[in-house]
Parts: C-alpha cells; sequence; structure tokens
C-alpha cells in the first residue's frame, strides 16, 4: 500500500468472520481461505490497508458489499470470484490476474491499475467506464522528484494505462456476451 509512514509488519488474517466486521493492515493468504471449505459468501467485511497474495479459486466465493480500503489486490490471481455491490477505494489492481470473475454494480475510487501487469480475461463489469475513469495516479512532487519524473509525465501514462485497460475490458465483454 502507498503511505508516507513506517509500517510494522502485517499480521495474517485468519478468515474467521464470526466476531469482527474488518481488518485493517493484515495479510490476506489465498491459501488459508481455500482450508475453509469451498462456498464462502463474504458479506458487508471491510478490508482496510490488507494485503492479499496467492490464486484465490475456490469455487462459489463471493464478496457482497464489501469495502476494499487501500489494499493491495497485485500479485494475486482471481478466478471465477463475484464481487457484488463492494467499494474499492485508492486500491490497487496492479500486477493483478482476472479470470472469469464479476464485478456487479462495484464502486470505485482512485484505482490503481497497470496497462501492462493488470490482466482482466473474460470477467463481467456492470460499470466499465466507472472503473476506468477511478484510474489514480500519484502526483506528489516530492515522490515524483525522487523517481525523477513530473505530474505531465505521469499523468500522460495513467491516460495510457486507462487507454489500455479500456481495449482489455472490451474485449473481455466481447468473448463473455
Amino acid at each position: 500500500i502507498f503511505t508516507k509512514e513506517k509500517l510494522e509488519p502485517f499480521t495474517e488474517f485468519n478468515w474467521n468472520f464470526d466476531t469482527v466486521t474488518g481488518i485493517r493492515r493484515q495479510t490476506c493468504s489465498a491459501d488459508d481461505l481455500k482450508k475453509l471449505g469451498s462456498r464462502k459468501v463474504i458479506k458487508n467485511f471491510t478490508f482496510s490497508e490488507c494485503d492479499f497474495f496467492g490464486k484465490f479459486s475456490s469455487p462459489k466465493l463471493t464478496f457482497k458489499e464489501c469495502t476494499f480500503e487501500k489494499c493491495d489486490l497485485g500479485r494475486c490471481t482471481w478466478l471465477d470470484i463475484k464481487f457484488q455491490n463492494c467499494s474499492f477505494n485508492r486500491t490497487s489492481l496492479t500486477q493483478s490476474t482476472f479470470d472469469s470473475c464479476q464485478f456487479l454494480d462495484c464502486k470505485w475510487s482512485e484505482i490503481g491499475l497497470s496497462g501492462n501487469e493488470t490482466h482482466i480475461k473474460e470477467c463481467l463489469i456492470t460499470n466499465p467506464g466507472d472503473l476506468i475513469r477511478s484510474g489514480y495516479t500519484n502526483l506528489d512532487l516530492e515522490q515524483l522528484k525522487k523517481n525523477k519524473t513530473d505530474p505531465s509525465y505521469q499523468t500522460m501514462r495513467l491516460e495510457q494505462s486507462k487507454l489500455k485497460i479500456a481495449r482489455v475490458v472490451l474485449a473481455s465483454l466481447e468473448r463473455i456476451g
């Protein structure tokens, strides 16, 4: 996650939803989730500043009315997962692979995307324009100077990424109808 503060190591989430309605600064492992069985609906849960990793491929896994706030979904594969009425705020999809997933009526705000590293295959996104418009890039002058770039260059790169993502989403929607 992008933050200027020094973070302590995250604890690992055990996927127990019985006593909590959300978690903060935890890692979320696909392998640990698979141990809980095959059919899961995760409803009204908030993931805040969480780091997801692994291959999320549990059959019938649905995230319903969940919030992903400042999460990193990158370096993950999401296979046949349904996201229904979820909110994604300042969340990174860079280096993610989404295959045969559904994003039904999700809300998108300041999303990290990469035209080359965000992979979307045969996914249904009911509001793809909102996803693409939500694309975000860091325009912090201090950070940009460290990387020897400037806001106009970063903005141009973001627009290129949005264009690539739009093409990928269009191709995905063409294949699944």
